[in-house]
């Protein structure tokens, strides 16, 4: 899958998640999720899942939400869309039994 097809997915997805809400915003690669479109952290969660079920792959967003262990105050879709991208590929490690 290419960036660019990443993109459009993420956008369709946004965009169909946040069809009952109301807002007349244009989804566009600079779109932010808190600003732009008044996320919640539930409803980050709940469209990363989104995402997650529609790719068929769970993706370490600790990675991409989280900088210096403190949690990220905005996310625009291309960095969603680049750290999609960049990780599509690689193997989350599965938890471990202690």
């Amino acid at each position: 899958m290419t960036e660019t097809e990443i993109t459009e997915n993420i956008i369709t997805w946004l965009d169909q998640f946040i069809s009952d809400w109301g807002l007349d915003e244009e989804i566009t690669e600079e779109t932010t999720f808190n600003d732009d479109l008044c996320f919640s952290s539930v409803d980050m969660m709940h469209y990363l899942a989104i995402i997650d079920m529609n790719m068929k792959k769970k993706f370490p967003y600790e990675k991409l939400l989280m900088k210096g262990g403190v949690y990220r105050n905005e996310l625009s879709v291309a960095e969603l869309t680049a750290f999609i991208y960049n990780n599509k590929d690689i193997e989350q490690e599965q938890p471990k039994a202690i």
